[in-house]
């Protein structure tokens, strides 16, 4: 009996930092910073590392969300295109089905991206 204790408590031990997220807050705010700068280069480097970090913040997919809404308002230039491409990637990587509804855009290469990343 002693021995499946000790081996359980052992196994706890080990296991436990498995179970621990690591605080990724700091991360989470330099690329909401990056979303939101000025330069168009810094956000789509921001969307990039969105896309593969396995982040599931809400309040950084809620605000790439917003940049997508806003920027299909805007005249689709190649540059912004792009942008708007690496949102939409971005914001799939976030895997919640209530972004869907985002899919849709008028641009091809936009769509494109859409289809195959919140679809």
């Amino acid at each position: 009996m002693k021995r499946i204790i000790v081996w359980g408590v052992l196994i706890g031990m080990l296991s436990s930092p498995c179970w621990a997220q690591p605080d990724r807050s700091d991360e989470i705010m330099q690329l909401l910073a990056g979303i939101e700068s000025v330069s168009q280069v810094q956000r789509v480097n921001a969307a990039k590392i969105i896309s593969r970090s396995g982040l599931k913040d809400q309040e950084l997919y809620q605000k790439v969300a917003e940049i997508l809404r806003a920027g299909y308002a805007r005249e689709h230039e190649t540059d912004h295109t792009d942008e708007m491409a690496w949102m939409c990637k971005a914001l799939a990587a976030s895997g919640d089905l209530q972004y869907r509804a985002l899919a849709g855009g008028s641009n091809a290469k936009i769509s494109k991206y859409q289809i195959t990343a919140l679809c």
